[in-house]
């Protein structure tokens, strides 16, 4: 195989891990919380709100509606990335 566009790869690469992690994130804070929206930066959670029309049908619509920058605040936001990587340890 020709790599002729190493942009197009890269983005690729990208656009699969945020799926990924989207996907990661959901099922990992909807296991650990009754409520994933109040372990939720308030920004990011209006800002997702703003973008779907003020309602969310589940968590996984509320990840589709959050940037790549977002879920790394999401993992950081009160310490959600301890039990996350003791998941993955584990």
């Amino acid at each position: 195989m020709i790599i002729t566009n190493r942009r197009e790869i890269g983005y690729t690469i990208l656009s699969r891990f945020e799926e990924a992690f989207r996907t990661y994130l959901n099922n990992t804070l909807t296991s650990n919380y009754d409520d994933i929206y109040s372990n939720i930066p308030k920004g990011i959670l209006e800002k997702a709100l703003e973008r779907n029309g003020n309602s969310f049908e589940n968590s996984v619509d509320f990840f589709e509606n959050t940037d790549f920058p977002d879920l790394k605040e999401i993992i950081l936001y009160k310490d959600h990335f301890s039990f996350i990587n003791k998941e993955c340890i584990d």
